[in-house]
């Protein structure tokens, strides 16, 4: 009865994000522009049970062209969207190619323009990595998107149109759904061993998912002590799979201690930027 209650609250919740995305793209829609919608939504329709994937935030993707326009829509409708320019960090394949490749799909009476699977599978994964590993739940959006699409899934869609760095990144993430999910991978052209990640990996994967902080943005702290110093700490070290993503590196246990430094200056250059305004 519990288990049932609970069903119906999620699917409650469900209907209303789902709601906000249909004005979300009917403004829009109103304005000419077909934004792209990344994670949340568009990872949930794989589940079997779509309102147990939980979202709050609509991403939207547009093109540099249209970012300008999309953004004065969210302020003028006081929309609570994530607006991305293009895909940014999450992915090097060009705006053009993506959008060729992204489909109209109706999901659940709405007509949504989403990103071929391939190419969202590997936004997902990059944004995985970006979040250094630490929300376990997320690692399910990678499990269902294989598992839903996998008779048409193509494997040089997903890894061709990367370098080898990314080929490594995509590699591990997809070993990390494999080790602790159980996602069985046949026929992958890989770079690297599927299972298991490397020891090193699977620590830093761990200490994350035994962690009751977060990160967030240091001036979200109010530079009240109280939670600066927490998250401070939580800087450092630098998640491992975060620095990597964030500086642009190779997965080398070898240099991984380099990486981080690297990163953790860089952090700093950027919270200084942030706080003295310069």
């Amino acid at each position: 009865m519990f288990e049932s209650d609970k069903n119906k609250f999620q699917n409650l919740i469900f209907q209303m994000h789902l709601k906000n995305v249909e004005k979300v793209y009917a403004a829009f829609e109103e304005s000419g522009i077909s934004p792209v919608l990344i994670k949340g939504l568009a990872a949930a329709i794989n589940y079997p049970k779509p309102f147990q994937r939980i979202f709050s935030d609509i991403d939207l993707a547009v093109g540099p062209d249209s970012f300008d326009r999309a953004a004065q829509v969210i302020s003028n409708n006081k929309f609570n969207v994530d607006l991305h320019k293009g895909l940014r960090h999450l992915d090097v394949l060009n705006w053009e190619n993506l959008y060729e490749n992204s489909r109209l799909t109706d999901v659940f009476g709405i007509t949504i323009r989403i990103l071929r699977p391939e190419d969202h599978l590997r936004v997902l994964c990059t944004h995985w990595l970006t979040d250094g590993g630490a929300d376990r739940t997320r690692l399910w959006d990678i499990y269902f998107a294989l598992k839903n699409n996998s008779a048409t899934f193509s494997w040089d869609r997903f890894f061709n149109p990367v370098d080898d760095k990314r080929k490594e990144w995509l590699a591990v993430v997809l070993s990390a759904v494999s080790y602790y999910l159980g996602l069985e991978l046949q026929d992958i052209r890989n770079p690297m061993p599927l299972s298991p990640p490397p020891v090193w990996i699977r620590t830093e994967i761990e200490k994350e998912w035994t962690s009751d902080i977060r990160l967030t943005p240091l001036q979200n702290t109010g530079w009240n002590h109280r939670e600066l110093l927490p998250q401070l700490g939580k800087r450092f070290p630098p998640n491992v799979l975060q620095a990597i993503v964030e500086t642009g590196s190779r997965i080398d246990e070898d240099k991984f201690y380099l990486v981080r430094a690297h990163d953790f200056i860089k952090r700093a250059k950027n919270s200084l930027k942030n706080l003295t305004g310069k």
